[in-house]
């Protein structure tokens, strides 16, 4: 019951975008979304995404923003489809949780650093001072 609820939420969803208007070679339209300036799905337009194009988005989480952002205009003015942004949006999800943990491992690689030269300068410092830090945080 509940996927036939979804499945009509989506054809009505699908029915308030424009249709491509390629007639498939078994003699069916195509169900594709069709872009404002051609009337056809990516598929049938030929038309090829450039979000991709000078975009790092291995450097920075600013630059995954502005990424994201780009995507928001380009599904907005119709010259990429709602799939085609959501499937953006899921790797973008996925490159900043990798940011988040990168970050994280730096953070105990440094924490690990200063245990060491602890260590290192007080002879003495063992477990039990490492237990007595945790409890006064």
């Amino acid at each position: 019951m509940d996927s036939e609820k979804k499945e009509s939420k989506a054809l009505k969803y699908r029915k308030d975008l424009p249709q491509c208007s390629q007639i498939k070679k078994d003699g069916t339209q195509c169900k594709g979304i069709a872009s404002k300036e051609t009337g056809k799905c990516p598929v049938h337009s030929g038309f090829k995404p450039q979000l991709h194009r000078d975009c790092r988005l291995e450097r920075s989480v600013v630059d995954v923003q502005k990424f994201l952002a780009r995507t928001i205009r380009s599904c907005r003015n119709g010259t990429i489809t709602p799939m085609t942004a959501n499937a953006v949006f899921n790797g973008c999800d996925k490159i900043l949780k990798t940011f988040q943990i990168i970050d994280i491992e730096q953070k105990f690689e440094e924490l690990m650093e200063q245990v060491e030269r602890q260590q290192r300068m007080s002879p003495d410092f063992g477990e039990s001072d490492c237990l007595a830090l945790d409890e006064s945080n």
